[in-house]
């Protein structure tokens, strides 16, 4: 009864661990199960919105830029490409936690307001930064409230 139990425990961290690793990246756990043709991929991305511009920063270690192609469709930006697998890496030996390589793909929906026509992106050290303008007209600016002179008020009698 009891070494059920805990084969039921061990299947169950299993299947947390899946949940887990598809969320945030498979194969960064040395307990993981996945098969290496079940591992992917999933760039990380930060955003920061300032007055000027809409800056986003993919995080690609080991990808060239030459792999990465970046598209705009609509509102949404497109970011995909492929994180090689060395080739000359522990050939003929064992290779305990494996590194994620393969195709990805990621989608980011853009506020509006950034000007995707000027958009620019360069990659260094395994970092993408892509920087797109703000359109002047939806700048944040301050309005001056203009004090209306009151006249005194009458009061009948």
């Amino acid at each position: 009864m009891r070494i059920r139990a805990l084969e039921e425990m061990a299947a169950l961290r299993r299947n947390f661990d899946r949940l887990f690793e598809s969320l945030h990246g498979a194969g960064t756990s040395p307990l993981s199960t996945l098969e290496p043709s079940e591992l992917a991929f999933v760039p990380a991305v930060e955003t920061v919105w300032t007055h000027e511009a809409f800056h986003l920063r993919f995080i690609l270690p080991g990808v060239s830029g030459k792999d990465i192609h970046l598209a705009v469709h609509g509102q949404q930006l497109h970011i995909h490409g492929e994180r090689k697998e060395p080739e000359d890496f522990a050939r003929g030996g064992y290779v305990y936690n494996r590194m994620p390589y393969g195709r990805f793909e990621r989608v980011v929906d853009l506020p509006a307001g950034p000007d995707l026509d000027k958009l620019t992106a360069r990659i260094k050290d395994g970092v993408l930064d892509v920087r797109i303008p703000v359109v002047v007209r939806v700048r944040p600016r301050e309005v001056e409230i203009s004090m209306a002179e009151t006249e005194p008020e009458t009061v009948d009698v």
